[in-house]
């Protein structure tokens, strides 16, 4: 039963005192952690974290009707396979949304920015050297090995024990139709998303809504994928953050628990997920974008078109 697996929520205290005010991408203190930890000094395979922008190649002519036949269609069809949310996270407002927002996907690796809140909360936002390299490997790189072994140690050891944790954090912080573990928790599939929750996630990590939640905003500014995804057409001059998730295979569908479709062949998907953040002149977006709907340069029109609708808008208002 799904019910038996939530752990009592009541002894999930998301009061702290201080919290961090160096938020801004480009500040000097910016990679400061709260714990006295410099985050622009971790080496991931080799190189260093630090900031990442826009990629900055040029749309084609094209570009502009496929992202308003893109975006129509996420407007108008409930269940289409391909669900987003646009955010201003400095006023903690929703910018605009697709038709069903709320409606499940696989989360793929973006699932992995929950479980480094949790690791985070659950050590009250204290980590080790090799903590904070663990965690930008599985933010940065998305390295899944890192992924399972953050899990692990979120449960002292045990991976269901890290898995009930980790969905009570969520459930704590009221994503009702989240649940971010990696795997499965006896017949209770993990790693389920909406483009709603996901955004919102975002949006309480800025605002600090748990203890250790600036480590995590402040890694999510060093993540190198999607480049070719959300980041393709943003301007090279805009901080860019988030996280990408990628699957091609068979999994359960997420809002049914089916295994397989009606005609018996097995569920499956190929998601090219982007959960991004922009930040300029000190003010900060979030945008999340489930993609179950052919490739990902679909992806990077939608994020395109939505920068240029909404946010540069706003960008240049400052």
């Amino acid at each position: 039963m799904r019910i038996a697996i939530i752990i009592s929520l009541l002894q999930i205290n998301f009061s702290f005192a201080q919290q961090d005010v160096e938020l801004t991408p480009g500040q000097p203190e910016f990679f400061h952690t709260m714990d006295g930890k410099d985050i622009d000094k971790v080496q991931v395979r080799k190189q260093k974290l630090g900031y990442v922008f826009g990629t900055g190649l040029k749309p084609s002519k094209y570009s502009y009707g496929q992202y308003r036949r893109i975006k129509n269609l996420t407007k108008k069809i409930p269940n289409f396979p391909m669900q987003w949310t646009l955010a201003e996270i400095n006023q903690n407002r929703i910018l605009s949304h697709s038709k069903n927002h709320q409606l499940k996907f696989f989360g793929a690796s973006v699932s992995k920015i929950f479980v480094a809140g949790a690791f985070l909360f659950y050590n009250k936002g204290k980590v080790s050297n090799r903590d904070l390299t663990e965690l930008g490997k599985m933010i940065s790189v998305s390295d899944n090995v890192s992924w399972k072994g953050i899990q692990r140690k979120i449960g002292s050891g045990d991976d269901n024990v890290g898995r009930r944790l980790i969905h009570a954090f969520t459930q704590a912080l009221g994503y009702k139709r989240t649940v971010a573990f990696q795997g499965w928790l006896d017949d209770f599939h993990g790693n389920e998303l909406t483009a709603f929750e996901t955004t919102q996630f975002i949006m309480d990590t800025f605002h600090q809504k748990y203890e250790g939640a600036s480590t995590l905003w402040k890694v999510m500014f060093t993540t190198l994928t999607g480049k070719e995804r959300g980041k393709k057409y943003l301007p090279n001059w805009l901080y860019v953050g988030g996280k990408t998730g990628t699957y091609r295979g068979t999994t359960v569908d997420p809002e049914t628990g089916a295994e397989k479709y009606p005609n018996g062949n097995p569920y499956r998907v190929n998601v090219r997920h982007h959960a991004l953040i922009f930040s300029c002149a000190g003010q900060h977006f979030a945008l999340t974008i489930l993609n179950n709907y052919r490739h990902q340069e679909y992806v990077s029109i939608l994020s395109w078109g939505l920068f240029k609708e909404y946010v540069e808008p706003l960008c240049r208002k400052k």
